[in-house]
């Protein structure tokens, strides 16, 4: 009984508060922050090739337009709703 309890609290807490708040509201902006907060140097929300340095051989695939600089609305356009993955490291030799 008591288990049943906790189970009927927690979906009514779920359903109340949204699964999008538990697991982050939009975790692609967060990501987007997290990447211009680390690399935008002079803070205009544009990272370019010497502001991003080696990270700019993964960033460059967001450059939509080949300028040379990442927008932060190039980046939301580009990860839409998943944020970025990084890519797999190289395969342990065996």
């Amino acid at each position: 009984m008591k288990n049943l309890n906790y189970l009927l609290l927690t979906a009514f807490i779920v359903g109340t508060i949204g699964t999008t708040v538990i697991a982050g509201e939009y975790p692609v902006n967060e990501k987007v922050e997290a990447i211009l907060e680390r690399f935008d140097s002079n803070q205009d929300d544009v990272i370019t090739q010497e502001e991003a340095g080696k990270f700019w051989k993964r960033l460059a695939r967001v450059d939509l337009n080949k300028d040379g600089e990442v927008t932060k609305k190039e980046m939301l356009e580009a990860w839409g709703d998943e944020p970025p993955r990084p890519d797999p490291g190289p395969r342990p030799r065996v």
